[in-house]
């Protein structure tokens, strides 16, 4: 939705908008490029397909290491480092991006239990129970249901209903991967983030950490590295401060509409954005299919890193531990791509740093 709104803008302007989508050889639940060929399709837009393989990671990590004075965050940043390269080389100069989008209109779907959280403090059961039966319809899956259990338990964990909009760390999540640390380093000295809570919301303060904290600057560190190293600058629509000053001042009635994530900007985009993008409430994300590239051409890579001597004599990781999650991580017991990125990133950082 957020990058479509781009594109629609930009054909109000441009006869033929660029338009980009990444595809793969695998099969994965985070393709978007369906939705994008659809939409390009209405706006009569040119469509560039670009394909990403495993050999595309291992081959791009020197280049954005060379730019960037901190490891790559996740593969979706590197998908964007390589992407870059791949349309400068095709011609191009400039790329619009939808990030920010999320913070702006509420698309992350773990936003919506601090929207339900101001609905509890508020005493707005009516629209609590409604909005209660659309979250489970469009967001509740296998592997994470939605229901006022879940809700519940997210409520006694982080939220501080004795003061409104008091937002708690998460602490299972903060301290899930400890254990693949080495066991030299002292668990307790580590500073824990402090979380700020500006706004007497509970979903503004998400959206603030987000925004400030969290997601969007580790995004676009790595990004801004993607830039220098393509040589082809990224712009942010969303990341607007006057754009995002208003989306911060938006009613609550306006964030969600019976589980429809982004429902202000669906409505404003009625004759802008194609009605394939606009009425497509699943959250899908863009990413790539890493938890199958580890199975395959990037399993040795870890294997390598995991019994390297380098890695041993650092002192950051418990080895143990990583080529555990790993044979778990391979054997389809729990997914663990984004740890074992982390560790694959951060080791090949250090590598050409040293």
């Amino acid at each position: 939705m957020d990058s479509s709104t781009v594109i629609g803008i930009a054909k109000k302007f441009i006869s033929e908008p660029k338009i980009f989508t990444t595809i793969f050889n695998e099969k994965t639940e985070h393709d978007e490029s369906t939705e994008v060929i659809k939409t390009a399709k209405e706006l009569d837009g040119k469509l560039f397909k670009i394909l990403i393989k495993p050999d595309d990671v291992l081959d791009n990590f020197e280049n954005f290491n060379e730019f960037s004075d901190e490891p790559c965050a996740t593969i979706t940043q590197m998908m964007h480092k390589i992407v870059s390269t791949k349309l400068k080389k095709m011609g191009f100069n400039l790329i619009f991006s939808g990030l920010g989008g999320d913070e702006a209109h509420c698309g992350e779907i773990e936003e919506y239990l601090y929207y339900f959280a101001d609905l509890k403090f508020l005493e707005l059961e009516e629209k609590f129970n409604e909005d209660l039966v659309g979250w489970k319809k469009y967001h509740s899956t296998k592997e994470y249901p939605k229901n006022k259990k879940i809700l519940n338990i997210f409520f006694n964990s982080q939220i501080n209903f004795s003061k409104q909009g008091e937002v708690l760390l998460n602490n299972e999540r903060y301290e899930y991967n400890f254990d693949i640390l080495n066991r030299d380093i002292e668990i307790n000295d580590i500073i824990k983030p402090k979380l700020r809570n500006p706004f007497k919301s509970y979903l503004l303060n998400k959206l603030y950490q987000d925004l400030y904290f969290e997601a969007i600057p580790v995004v676009l560190k790595a990004e801004m590295a993607s830039a220098r190293s393509a040589k082809i600058p990224t712009v942010y629509p969303y990341l607007d401060p006057n754009i995002m000053n208003f989306s911060f001042s938006l009613p609550l009635k306006f964030r969600y509409n019976n589980g429809i994530s982004k429902y202000f900007l669906r409505e404003i985009t009625k004759n802008i954005v194609p009605n394939t993008a606009r009425k497509n409430y699943l959250k899908k994300g863009w990413n790539a299919p890493f938890d199958q590239w580890l199975r395959k051409k990037i399993k040795s890579e870890i294997l390598d890193l995991i019994n390297s001597q380098d890695a041993r004599n650092r002192g950051i990781y418990n080895l143990t531990a990583i080529k555990k999650k790993l044979d778990q991580h391979l054997k389809n017991e729990k997914n663990y791509a984004m740890l074992l990125w982390q560790f694959l990133s951060y080791e090949k950082w250090y590598q050409s740093w040293k």
